[in-house]
This record gives structure tokens, C-alpha cells and sequence, in this order.
């Protein structure tokens, strides 16, 4: 059986990137990579973004709501969940308009997630640091953005009462309770004391918890087979999980780019270490020691570390799992289902979660 293949130049660095090709999807005779995932959702995903600016008009908290619906819903990155729930459930659905009525609402239910956790983390993550036009709760007070998260998780689990499927409501709310989880963890650990072992444990439960329990959460619907249910979770995991290690990737690939001052290098580092900054400290006791401090003893040089984390091959590790993680997803999707156009889209993604993610 065809296997994606890892790029054999994907390690060369140009201005794209090393992760700019994608997954190498050669060789594959039943996949189309003119499949466009979002094009083939569109029109489910118009019904979803009415329904969410539905269900946020007419609310005191509405500035805020009306923001994030409009911010999420219209960023190609950022339809990227709601899409992912659509595409499995037109896989195991063959075209049944009834039963895609009932996984849009549960595509909304996804998003709204999602909206709510960005909000209540904007307020406990140091927001400020965050370029304006990239918070929703611009010119909101905290208690008014935290307000808008609540009104969204209180509107999700409400949507989902309405499903009338006991198990998909305990999935959704192992879900709420990773994404806290994931965040309690992510403030307790001292950067110098996580491992990437530690630092991939988090990464599930902040991001891929909420797309791996949406997989099974599809499958369950439709009463699929207990396979069905385990390639709809290894295809939610695995795919939010190249998302999120593709995206440490880029960001640090951009921070490397840019002539950042040492002070904001300092912050970025001491912030929050993710998988090239972790990579590097497990071969370099000095760069891990200046972590656990901040980079703020004496002697500490951030604009060193970051040459550190050039040249140490971290970057290039996390690429490497980046693209193990896709390899597993797009098995996962070829598994799913022999619909070749929804196959294809459902592989296109896990290309897309590789080039685009941030």
C-alpha cells in the first residue's frame, strides 16, 4: 500500500521555509491534489457561520461576539477546525442532507470551542504582548471578554444537549476539561523543567484534544464501526498535532528572520518554550540553564540563543515530527473512507495544517 512520502529536500532552507512543500503526496493514484477541502465544505460552511451570527445577536456581550465570529469564520487558518468536523462527516455520511444538518451543528459546536478558549486565554495568557489586531478583545475589558468566552462555552454545551448523544457530550466535555488541563500545565512547568515529552502532552490537550474527540465524536453519530471510530481520533490527533508542531516550526522561522531587539527576545524565549527551544536545551546545558532563568542572569545572551537554536538542529527535529504526525493522519483518512474527491480532501488538509498553520 502507498505511503506519503516525507520531501527529500524539505530540510533545505530557502525563503519559504522548511516545511514550504508540504507533504510529498507523489505516487499516491487515487489522491487529487486539486481537491480544495475548504471549496468542498463552503456551502456547510456558510450555513455554520449564519448560525454562529445567529446565536450571538441580540446579547450585551455582542461587540466581542460579533468580533470573534467575524475573525474566525473569515480567516482561511481559522475555518480550519470546522472544516476538518465537515470533511469527516461527508466521508461517512455519503451526501445524506439530513445527517450533515446535525454534524453542522456539531461543526458549531467545535468552533465555538475553540472561540471561547482563545478568549479566556487572551485574558490569562499576558495579552498585551499580543499585536492588537490580533486579539478579539480589543478595547474590551477583561471581564467583558471573559463574559463572551462564557457565553459561548455555555452556548456550545447547549447545542450539544441538543444532539441527544450522551457519549458525544462526554467527549465534548473531556475536551473543556484538556484544554484546561493543558493550560494549568502550561503555567506551572518551568520552561528549564519541561521536556519535549512534557511539551507534547500539553500540545494534545491545549490543540489536538478538541480535534481528535471531534473525529470519534463524528464517527459516533453515524454509529460507525469501532475501526471508524479509531481513524476518526488518529485522524483529529494527528492532524492537530502536525498543526501545532508545524506552527512552532514557522514561528521560530520568522522570529529568526526578523531584527528583534534583546529584550523581545528575551520575552519571546521566557514566554513559553516550544519544540525547537526545547530540542536545543536537551543538547545544551548552558542554553537550559539561561532558560530556566529567563534569560535574565548575568551573562545570558537571548540573541545567542536564538543562533543556538539555529544551528542546533531543533528546528529541523520538530519538522521531522511535524511531518511523522501527517504521514499518520493521512493513513488515517485513506482508511476512512474509498470516496476518492473526499479522501483527497481530507489528505489535502493534513497539507495545509503542514504549510499554513500558525
Amino acid at each position: 500500500m502507498w505511503r506519503p512520502r516525507v520531501i527529500t529536500n524539505w530540510l533545505m532552507r530557502s525563503r519559504g521555509g522548511i516545511l514550504r512543500n508540504g507533504v510529498d503526496l507523489s505516487g499516491a493514484e487515487d489522491h487529487s491534489a486539486s481537491v480544495d477541502p475548504f471549496g468542498m465544505c463552503e456551502a456547510d460552511l456558510q450555513e455554520v457561520a449564519k448560525s454562529v451570527e445567529e446565536s450571538v445577536k441580540g446579547y450585551e456581550a455582542s461587540p466581542v461576539l460579533e468580533r470573534a465570529a467575524e475573525y474566525f469564520l473569515s480567516l482561511r487558518r481559522e475555518r480550519f477546525r470546522p472544516v476538518t468536523v465537515l470533511l469527516l462527516a461527508h466521508a461517512v455520511t455519503d451526501g445524506d442532507e439530513h445527517r450533515m444538518t446535525i454534524h453542522r451543528k456539531f461543526a458549531e459546536v467545535v468552533e465555538m470551542l475553540h472561540i471561547a478558549s482563545v478568549l479566556h486565554n487572551e485574558i490569562v495568557d499576558d495579552a498585551d504582548m499580543k499585536k492588537d489586531n490580533q486579539r478579539l478583545g480589543t478595547g474590551l475589558s477583561n471581564g467583558l471578554s471573559l463574559l463572551a468566552g462564557d457565553f459561548l462555552l455555555a452556548r456550545s454545551v447547549t447545542l450539544l444537549a441538543e444532539l441527544r448523544n450522551c457519549r458525544v457530550v462526554e467527549l465534548m466535555a473531556n475536551v473543556i476539561e484538556a484544554i484546561v488541563h493543558g493550560d494549568v500545565l502550561h503555567r506551572e512547568s518551568p520552561n528549564a523543567a519541561e521536556t519535549f515529552d512534557d511539551y507534547i502532552k500539553k500540545s494534545f490537550l491545549k490543540t489536538a484534544a478538541l480535534l481528535a474527540n471531534a473525529g470519534t465524536s463524528v464517527m459516533t453519530l453515524e454509529n460507525r464501526s469501532e475501526a471508524d471510530v479509531a481513524n476518526g481520533f488518529a485522524y483529529g490527533k494527528h492532524l492537530g498535532m502536525a498543526y501545532r508542531l508545524a506552527s512552532d516550526v514557522r514561528n521560530m522561522e520568522r522570529v529568526l528572520s526578523e531584527r528583534l531587539r534583546r529584550e523581545s527576545v528575551r520575552n519571546l524565549l521566557a514566554m513559553s518554550a516550544t519544540g525547537p527551544v526545547l530540542h536545543t536545551a536537551e543538547g545544551d546545558n548552558r542554553f537550559k540553564d539561561a532558560l530556566s532563568r529567563g534569560f535574565s542572569g548575568t551573562g545570558d545572551d537571548p540573541l545567542g540563543a536564538l543562533e543556538s537554536i539555529r544551528t542546533s538542529g531543533g528546528i529541523e527535529r520538530t519538522a521531522a515530527q511535524a511531518m511523522l504526525h501527517a504521514e499518520s493522519a493521512i493513513d488515517a483518512a485513506r482508511q476512512l473512507t474509498s470516496n476518492s474527491p473526499v479522501r483527497s480532501a481530507l489528505i489535502n488538509m493534513v497539507d495545509v495544517a503542514v504549510k499554513d498553520g500558525s
